[in-house]
């Protein structure tokens, strides 16, 4: 999904998960060093870095989450039913997905990883996908400041 449609789903999920008083998680998810593979390696080997890890974080999805392209080497990851705590779990699960092996290019086998910002909502919890996005964010670029490869979850009441 690109970012329109990927933006879409996570508005009729909030709406949904409202409606049916459930929980909503969402990931933001980074590509570490990104711009780095792309310098060293090229924009070619950095399209086939970003088609592998779209492919490992489709890889760990269930049949009812979403997910696309948010912009860049970011990804946005909607987990219907997911409160705080266990999208804080799924996201530990996609980002040892992204590194567990090496992404094999036609000259070259690059290691890379990917830190994530989550956030949620409770099933009695009102907000918005702006709200969610917007802590997600800034749990993602925790993340980044406190090391990359890493998860951390937005505070709760941010």
């Amino acid at each position: 999904m690109n970012r329109t449609e990927v933006l879409a789903l996570l508005e009729r999920e909030v709406v949904r998960g409202q409606r049916e008083g459930r929980a909503l998680g969402v990931i933001l998810a980074d590509v570490d060093h990104f711009k780095a593979i792309n310098d060293s390696l090229g924009h070619l080997a950095g399209d086939v870095v970003l088609k592998e890890v779209a492919a490992r974080l489709k890889g760990q999805l269930r049949i009812y989450d979403g997910a696309g392209r948010y912009g860049g080497e970011e990804f946005l990851l909607i987990l219907p039913g997911c409160e705080l705590s266990v999208a804080v779990r799924r996201a530990d699960d996609f980002r040892q997905a992204v590194s567990r092996e090496p992404i094999l290019g036609s000259k070259h086998a690059q290691r890379v990883t990917a830190s994530m910002g989550v956030s949620a909502t409770s099933a009695t919890q009102k907000t918005t996908a702006n709200i969610l996005l917007s802590e997600a964010d800034t749990a993602l670029y925790r993340a980044k400041e406190q090391g990359r490869d890493r998860v951390e979850a937005a505070h709760a009441g941010a």
